[in-house]
């Protein structure tokens, strides 16, 4: 009870020194609290105007690029059998990177592949002669291309027959022997025709003047007779003449139809070899496409792996990628409908690569160039543009990996630290 009372004591009396302290308030903070109070909140506010506060917008950014790098993928399955190039080193288009196993010779398959060009465009300006010189025995080792090789190669000789020493070739100089000979002749019934109508002229004329005669009985009848006869005589050999004529005529358009049928014969071979060199350049292209690894276009090679000589490789699988030196990056972001209206053209936007940490080799710049005006999944497109490409902010160049992904913010507003504070108490009224 004793212990009780002693408590309470002690309490009362440290109540009365609190109500003292209360009762009893610094002058200096009467004076000045208040001024003091309103001088930092208005320093504050004052802060709050200057400093300025970026409003973003957070997407998901995907890189790609107007002449992205190109992938050389293998079209077969099998060995490695030959690779002539390591890895960063220049390439052009078209040029041969390595050969995947086959059973054919693929330098001997490369050369067909030149030679059946250099045919196609001598068959095409019927360079016949330059045709006839092509040797099929050298080519031996084609592997798969082999039955292909010689059908065509039975086509050739076929047509080499027709053009060289063939038959039709023979038909074809005798008849136009012939038909020179025909020309030759109708020139010469034609000066016997010329030459026939003046005799026939002179002929009438002479009788003409006999006729008057005649008339005037100053010949006798009889010699009249004589001459008239001689005249007929005269037109005979002319009709004669015109009639062989005609039969020359006749004659030359047969051989020509004769010539215009061979033609048309020796055509139907050129369309036979033709159609033979272009299956064989077909199955050529074919084979070349499975075996031969080119590079699609000019530019560095990189690898995606390690990769050596009669190492097995798969059908589809990647082997290297060929970067063109005029690539062009640009960024694709897809934006929810919430936040569509804070973004415009030309807004600056902060890219940020996860292969590459931002602490250490910094943001790549980036501006908006597009905006897409039909949604996709909800969702609009945004193209950004790179205009200091794959250059960091920290002066470092980062190097284009296929499927870089990073994460990106668009800086909608440079807005004030105030307006900020303005926008949330402004959403929290109307919230409420």
């Amino acid at each position: 009870m004793t212990e009780e009372i002693s408590i309470r004591d002690r309490s009362n009396l440290r109540s009365q020194e609190v109500q003292e302290i209360i009762g009893n308030p610094p002058h200096w903070l009467i004076r000045w609290g208040i001024g003091l109070f309103f001088a930092v909140l208005v320093m504050l506010l004052s802060l709050s105007w200057f400093i300025h506060y970026p409003d973003t917008v957070s997407a998901d950014f995907t890189l790609t690029s107007l002449n992205a790098p190109k992938p050389v993928d293998a079209q077969t399955s099998g060995k490695l059998s030959q690779l002539f190039v390591k890895d960063n080193v220049k390439v052009h288009r078209g040029q041969i990177l390595g050969f995947i196993q086959s059973t054919a010779y693929p330098h001997q398959v490369l050369q067909l592949d030149r030679v059946t060009n250099s045919l196609l465009q001598d068959l095409k300006k019927n360079r016949v002669q330059k045709i006839t010189q092509f040797h099929p025995n050298q080519y031996d080792q084609l592997g798969e291309l082999q039955t292909n090789f010689q059908a065509f190669n039975q086509a050739f000789l076929q047509f080499k027959a027709y053009l060289v020493s063939g038959y039709y070739q023979h038909k074809k100089m005798i008849l136009m022997h012939d038909l020179q000979y025909l020309k030759q002749l109708h020139k010469n019934l034609l000066n016997q025709q010329d030459i026939a109508l003046q005799d026939l002229r002179l002929s009438k004329d002479k009788f003409a003047v006999q006729a008057t005669l005649a008339v005037r009985k100053v010949i006798a009848p009889i010699n009249f007779k004589e001459d008239k006869s001689r005249l007929l005589s005269k037109q005979m050999p002319l009709s004669q003449l015109k009639a062989s004529i005609i039969n020359n005529e006749t004659a030359q358009n047969d051989k020509k139809d004769q010539l215009l049928e061979l033609d048309k014969t020796i055509s139907e071979q050129k369309i036979t070899f033709l159609q033979a060199l272009n299956t064989l350049k077909s199955r050529i292209a074919n084979w070349e496409y499975q075996y031969v690894l080119r590079a699609p276009v000019s530019g560095t090679i990189s690898f995606i792996s390690f990769l050596q000589k009669n190492q097995n490789i798969q059908a589809g699988q990647p082997l290297f990628y060929v970067k063109p030196p005029n690539t062009h990056y640009i960024g694709l972001m897809y934006i929810p409908q919430f936040n569509m209206g804070k973004i415009e053209n030309g807004d600056r936007v902060i890219i940020k690569f996860s292969g590459y940490p931002f602490q250490q080799y910094g943001s790549v710049r980036g501006t908006i160039k597009a905006i897409s005006s039909v949604p996709k999944n909800s969702k609009y497109m945004v193209k950004v543009g790179l205009p200091d490409g794959l250059t960091t902010g920290y002066g470092k160049k980062l190097t284009y990996r296929e499927g870089m992904s990073a994460s990106a913010e668009i800086v909608t507003a440079n807005r004030r630290l105030i307006e900020k504070f303005i926008y949330k108490i402004r959403k929290t009224t109307l919230g409420k």
